[in-house]
């Protein structure tokens, strides 16, 4: 089993909590419950509480005490074509001699598609239920995105519960939570919880209302099988105790002190990474407002530019199939990250401020950038034409790839697989979706706290692109989080905690902006030192945005380029993004946009 294979290269605790978890899930000597019929449902009763399958095949779990948590199965064919498995035909609906309960039907016939033909096998064990999902297609269909299932439960005031995705992340029950997780789990801290999983790693995603919180699961690998062969799709459905959830310590309670530790030399344009050892007083180590590092910088040149510096939680990346897994693994982190642009002595003078005042520490001797005939450099607008692109050392660079934003495993491929594929067949360009179902840092509970299984997912793109030869645009938004669906569970909508009445109000609301001014602070800090960051992307198509007015998007526009160029010492490309062919001509005209 990977997760226990895993268990040597994770914390002590986090390896006492997934054993802790292994035995709580298989280990258990009590015997399963049997079905019983209520109405047109079929109900197994554990001392934790009740699973049922009605006549349909929409399932239900209610934990002791607790609102009820609904499932259901679906799937999109063809044009995104929505379907799901209660709304189809039911030919059987049967309790078989092993004490297991068996529905066979017809998934699907929407628009005139042929159905799926399905066997949904729910097995009762001692705690929870294991699902099997037998497919076969009746005729050539096109299946879009897999097989997935849905959950949803009522949003009571002031609900306990947490949504935990373990063991990457959690969430309050009605705030939005996405990512990969094992088993997620849905209860009170300390308390009981309904769990569910399916076969391995898999992707969960929030859809949050005033009232109601479903979550989405992709259990299939997949995206598609063919005709004539059999998919199968397993998961699990159950009562534990709620695991405890690992958030490492990042509040500051100390006296301000400060100093730090560099490499003695690194490679023109290559990664300058100090670690920076500060203590002091500090809530959010996010919020430069609350404490704050930066590096003065003075090339061998003479050149002298200000880099601020960041914090982080490392995490263990870890692999499971096709997919990956950050995991927190150790205590917070401060880090300055620079980029060496100059061969020579590249000398570095750190300040750090909190509540109590400054601290100065300089490095004893300085970092010797040494020459490196391989290095490129930064891609700039070319010299020779500025039609083109070129890097520093002149040459030319022509981005040749795909549109692949989001971070995620796909039709049973890694995200490494993927971008391997790429640079095997010549490609050296990719678009990166900084959003809540991409890398996006700001889809925390709470506004100016930044998501580091995220982080870290691009800390190791940006490492390896190196390798693959690969450059990123990195797009900073997209505007499905700020309309329809993605607009209730976003942070900066009230009902979160946020300032926005409406998601036009991003644009123009004072507290909406100064949180994006030290979100890019962040984002420079972090990832600014790399030559492959191709480009800052402010956004996706910025006339998505709900409720917004033109002039306030160019004017915010007008505003967060020359932010961004102040911020940035390395002089990235800075672009955006309209869906209106090229956009409105007043935009093109902000002199920082590239």
């Amino acid at each position: 089993m990977v997760l226990k294979e895993n268990m040597k290269h994770l914390p002590r605790c986090l390896c006492l909590s997934l054993w802790t978890l292994t035995v709580a899930l298989t280990l258990s000597c009590a015997a399963a419950p049997a079905w019983t019929s209520e109405g047109k449902s079929r109900v197994l009763t554990f001392g934790e509480g009740t699973f049922s399958c009605d006549a349909r095949g929409s399932l239900s779990l209610r934990a002791n005490g607790q609102p009820p948590l609904a499932f259901a199965f679906f799937l999109w064919h063809d044009a995104w074509i929505y379907e799901r498995l209660e709304a189809g035909q039911v030919e059987s609906n049967d309790v078989q001699a092993d004490g297991s309960l068996r529905l066979r039907g017809l998934w699907g016939a929407r628009d005139g598609a042929p159905p799926i033909r399905y066997s949904l096998t729910l097995t009762p064990r001692s705690a929870h239920v294991d699902a099997r999902l037998d497919l076969e297609k009746t005729a050539a269909l096109r299946l879009t995105d897999g097989i997935w299932a849905v959950a949803y439960t009522p949003v009571a005031t002031n609900d306990a519960r947490r949504v935990y995705l373990f063991p990457t992340g959690d969430a309050s029950v009605g705030k939005p939570v996405e990512g990969i997780f094992k088993r997620t789990f849905i209860g009170p801290e300390a308390g009981a919880s309904i769990f569910f999983g399916g076969e391995g790693l898999c992707y969960l995603r929030s859809r949050v209302a005033q009232d109601n919180h479903a979550v989405e699961m992709k259990l299939s690998k997949a995206n598609d099988f063919e005709l004539g062969k059999q998919a199968t799709v397993l998961a699990s459905f159950g009562f534990a105790a709620m695991p405890k959830i690992l958030r490492p310590v990042v509040t500051g309670r100390a006296p301000l002190a400060l100093s730090a530790r560099s490499p003695d030399r690194v490679a023109l344009y290559g990664k300058c990474e100090i670690d920076v050892a500060l203590s002091g007083s500090w809530d959010n180590p996010y919020d430069p407002d609350d404490v704050a590092l930066d590096a003065t910088v003075t090339t061998a040149s003479g050149k002298t530019y200000t880099q601020p510096g960041f914090f982080l939680v490392p995490q263990s990346h870890e692999r499971d199939g096709v997919e990956d897994v950050m995991i927190p693994s150790g205590e917070g982190q401060w880090k300055v990250r620079l980029a060496a642009t100059e061969p020579g002595p590249l000398r570095v003078a750190l300040t750090a401020r909190d509540r109590s005042g400054k601290k100065r520490f300089e490095l004893p001797r300085p970092i010797q950038v040494t020459p490196d005939p391989r290095a490129k450099g930064f891609v700039r607008v070319s010299q020779a034409d500025p039609h083109y692109l070129a890097h520093d050392s002149g040459a030319g660079f022509v981005p040749i790839g795909h549109n692949v934003p989001i971070f995620q495993s796909s039709n049973a491929m890694s995200v490494q697989d993927i971008l391997e594929k790429m640079a095997a067949n010549g490609e050296n360009w990719n678009r990166w979706w900084l959003s809540k179902s991409g890398l996006g840092l700001e889809w925390e509970p709470k506004l100016g706290w930044y998501r580091q299984p995220q982080a870290a997912k691009l800390d190791w793109l940006l490492e390896d692109a190196d390798r693959l030869g690969l450059y990123y645009l990195l797009c900073m938004d997209t505007h499905q989080d700020f309309r329809e669906e993605g607009w209730p569970g976003n942070p900066f909508n009230v009902a979160q905690g946020g300032p926005c009445k409406k998601a036009g109000e991003w644009f123009t609301n004072a507290e909406a902006k100064a949180y994006y001014h030290k979100r890019l602070r962040y984002t420079v800090a972090r990832w600014g030192y790399s030559p492959h960051v191709l480009c800052w992307e402010f956004g996706n198509e910025f006339e998505g945005w709900a409720d917004a007015k033109q002039d306030e998007i160019i004017a915010w526009h007008r505003e967060m380029a020359a932010a961004l160029a102040a911020l940035d010492p390395y002089g990235h490309l800075i672009s955006t993004s309209w869906w209106s062919k090229t956009g409105p001509a007043a935009c093109w005209q902000i002199p920082e946009l590239s």
